[in-house]
């Protein structure tokens, strides 16, 4: 966690340097630039558009400053919203939006009547950011107690993540093509909460005295309805605690209906194959697994080709992620199994579940989950190559890679166990660990030799890429599946010997996860 922040800090600081010295070469105009108006409204509506978004997807992330924490406590509405406003202010983000917005007073450090506004507004800007980010929250906390409605906004926001750097650069695109729409933009925003506080020493700036005072008597409005609207909700949620968010009502099934586990076996390995599925999809810390591994196919096949004049050619180290990477990853979530189940692996541990068992059934369970995908993957990853003849090889990799993360993790989740949420907890919850950072480095270690699997019939591919000989293509999937086949029953044979020795003292590390 402290390695997080401090990783955090220093990306937060090198953003504010940049935006600090483009502000201040900005202000540095001479006269009167219209741009320097619309940066000044557009920085406080992006500060707004974050604090507003955000908190749709992360509620419940931090539950620290939420009504049900608060209610035991003999407080007032009142006392509870100038905490929690203030609260806001506090760690990364509430020093990153003070920063900020500080670093783009230098737009008007030549205009100090502008600049002596805009500080004065600094704090109902932010009060108002934070009243309205608040409501939403609330609501947010609300609307995610609805079945299904919680874990499609946790699956949509981590699609988002995913795929933040091609929205972004995306976007910058789209900015520069729609730059001269923007002042039109920011005018009309400026009358909405998004930009009223920050227009105030936009139209000082401009020298529109009258606007300026109508932006201020607007903010001020917006500011005292959202602070009643809040109060109310604050109100009702504080009276409804127990309610939102409780368990649904029980469903009745039919007598014998064992769902998922009537599909396998009525053995030990079948009860673990399946309790496996069922985790891994019910399970809202875990089915962002599954869905992760379609999800970087698309991104490192849509992005992993360039268009150079009227061509288009593949860029070879996101392809290569595509083929080797992805598939790797897919079995290497097999070690975090027994960390998601946290205490309730002490079952196996008591039962007592044989080693060979546990390392079969899990194995099993995952490679119903992931080989399609994985199959699914290669297919899609040939059509996007626009190279079928390569299948064989892609196919062989990507099976193979899987299978060597399977066995790998098999052996190495008995040596340390992966930091995940506890159940019930937010996917994006970060757990306590207090060597957290050395486990990030051997994790980082295991994910370069399992990148290390994939040379062999890498090499093979690359040959048959040079020399169109179909032998060597048909060679680099057989060596490939043939290396995954080995490490696979290599890693589930030593995983069970290490299991049958260690099983307590891994039940006694995974259940220290909070």
């Amino acid at each position: 966690m402290i390695v997080g922040t401090i990783f955090g800090s220093l990306y937060l600081l090198g953003a504010l340097v940049g935006w600090g010295v483009f502000a201040a070469t900005q202000g540095a105009q001479e006269g009167i630039d219209p741009q320097t108006a619309m940066l000044l409204v557009g920085a406080g509506v992006l500060l707004a558009l974050l604090w507003w978004i955000l908190p749709i997807f992360a509620s419940g992330t931090d539950a620290t400053l939420d009504p049900d924490h608060l209610a035991p406590y003999p407080l007032k509405t009142k006392d509870i919203q100038l905490g929690q406003l203030l609260g806001g202010l506090i760690g990364l983000p509430g020093l990153a939006t003070v920063l900020f917005s500080a670093v783009t007073a230098l737009l008007l450090w030549r205009h100090p009547v502008s600049l002596v506004v805009y500080v004065l507004m600094i704090p109902l800007g932010l009060a108002l950011v934070l009243t309205i980010s608040r409501i939403i929250s609330l609501l947010a906390i609300e609307i995610s107690s609805i079945p299904g409605v919680k874990q499609g906004l946790i699956i949509v926001g981590f699609l988002l993540m995913m795929g933040a750097g091609p929205l972004v650069a995306g976007l910058a695109l789209g900015l520069g093509e729609a730059w001269d729409a923007l002042p039109s933009a920011m005018k009309v925003l400026s009358w909405t909460p998004l930009g009223a506080p920050f227009a105030v020493a936009s139209a000082v700036y401009m020298g529109h005295w009258g606007k300026a005072l109508l932006f201020l008597v607007l903010s001020l409005i917006y500011l005292a309805l959202s602070w009643v609207i809040w109060a109310k909700l604050l109100n009702r949620a504080m009276s409804r605690i127990g309610e939102i968010g409780g368990t649904t009502a029980s469903k009745q099934v039919e007598a014998g209906n064992t769902g998922i586990f009537k599909h396998f076996p009525a053995s030990t390995r079948g009860a673990l194959a399946a309790r496996t599925v069922h985790m891994l999809v019910k399970d809202p810390r875990c089915n962002l697994n599954i869905i992760m591994i379609p999800a970087f196919y698309v991104l490192f096949t849509l992005f992993g080709r360039v268009s150079i004049g009227e061509e288009s050619t593949g860029n070879p180290v996101l392809l290569a992620m595509a083929a080797v990477f992805v598939p790797a990853l897919a079995g290497y979530v097999y070690s975090y199994l027994i960390s998601y189940e946290n205490s309730a692996f002490s079952m196996n541990v008591l039962a007592p579940v044989s080693g060979k068992d546990d390392r079969w059934g899990r194995a099993w369970g995952l490679l119903v989950l992931m080989g399609p995908l994985i199959i699914f993957g290669s297919l899609f990853l040939s059509w996007r190559l626009d190279n079928f003849a390569s299948l064989p090889a892609i196919l062989g990799l990507g099976v193979g890679q899987l299978l060597c993360g399977v066995g790998l993790s098999a052996f190495v989740d008995m040596l340390i166990s992966v930091p995940v949420p506890p159940p019930g907890g937010s996917p994006f919850k970060t757990p306590k660990q207090s060597d957290g950072f050395s486990k990030g480095l051997i994790r980082g270690l295991i994910m370069l030799v399992l990148m290390a699997f994939a040379i062999p019939g890498g090499i093979l591919w690359i040959v048959y890429s040079s020399t169109s000989s179909p032998l060597w293509m048909w060679l680099s999937g057989a060596v490939s599946l043939l290396i995954g086949a080995i490490v696979f029953f290599i890693g589930l044979t030593v995983g069970a010997a290490r299991y049958d020795a260690h099983s307590a003292e891994t039940l006694q590390r995974v259940s220290q996860f909070r």
